[in-house]
C-alpha cells in the first residue's frame, strides 16, 4: 500500500510539474472562435511550451514582443511572423463557442515557393499540409483556407512549419 501511495504522489508531482511549463494565452483569456487569431498573438510560456524557434532573438527589426519568435511590422498592419523554418511552431489557447465545421483563414505571404504549414488542435492535425508557393513578396498577402471540425471548448491550436520562408499575419 505504502508503494502505491508513492507511485500516486510521484503522478501528482510529474502532473504538477507539467502545468508549470504550459502555455498560456497572449491576452490573459483564451481567443474565441469564432473569430480572429492574430499570428503574433501566441500564447505565452516561452520555448518549447508556447512556441519552438530554432534561433536565439528576433530576425525582424520589430519589438512587439521580447522572446526569439521572429516577427516585423506588417503592411496590412500590426506586426506578422516570419523567418520561418521547418519544425517551428506557435500555440494559441482558444474557446470554441460550439461544436461544428469552420473555415480557417490563414493570411501568407512569401518571395518563394518553399513555404508551407499545418493546423493542428489539441496535438492532431486537422489540416494536412497547406503549400504557400509564391505570392509576389514579402508582404504581398494571400489567403489559405481549410474547413476543419472543432469540438466545443478549450483548445490548443498550433500552427506548425512544414516548409521554410513564409510570413504569417
Amino acid at each position: 500500500m505504502k508503494r502505491i501511495a508513492q507511485v500516486l504522489s510521484s503522478l501528482a508531482f510529474l502532473a504538477t510539474a507539467n502545468m508549470l511549463h504550459a502555455s498560456t494565452p497572449y491576452s490573459g483569456t483564451p481567443i474565441a472562435i469564432p473569430g480572429t487569431i492574430e499570428a503574433e498573438d501566441y500564447d505565452l510560456g516561452g520555448e518549447g511550451d508556447a512556441y519552438h524557434d530554432v534561433d536565439a532573438g528576433n530576425n525582424g527589426p520589430a519589438s512587439y514582443r521580447t522572446d526569439d519568435v521572429d516577427h516585423e511590422a506588417c503592411s496590412e498592419g500590426g506586426f506578422n511572423v516570419g523567418w520561418t523554418v521547418p519544425g517551428e511552431w506557435l500555440k494559441y489557447t482558444v474557446n470554441v463557442t460550439s461544436n461544428g465545421s469552420y473555415t480557417i483563414t490563414t493570411r501568407v505571404a512569401s518571395a518563394v515557393a518553399t513555404g508551407a504549414f499545418h493546423i493542428e488542435v489539441d496535438d492532431v492535425d486537422v489540416t494536412g499540409p497547406i503549400s504557400v508557393g509564391t505570392t509576389g513578396g514579402w508582404q504581398a498577402w494571400e489567403d489559405r483556407t481549410s474547413t476543419v471540425t472543432l469540438f466545443a471548448g478549450q483548445r490548443v491550436v498550433k500552427l506548425f512549419i512544414e516548409g521554410a520562408d513564409l510570413n504569417i499575419n
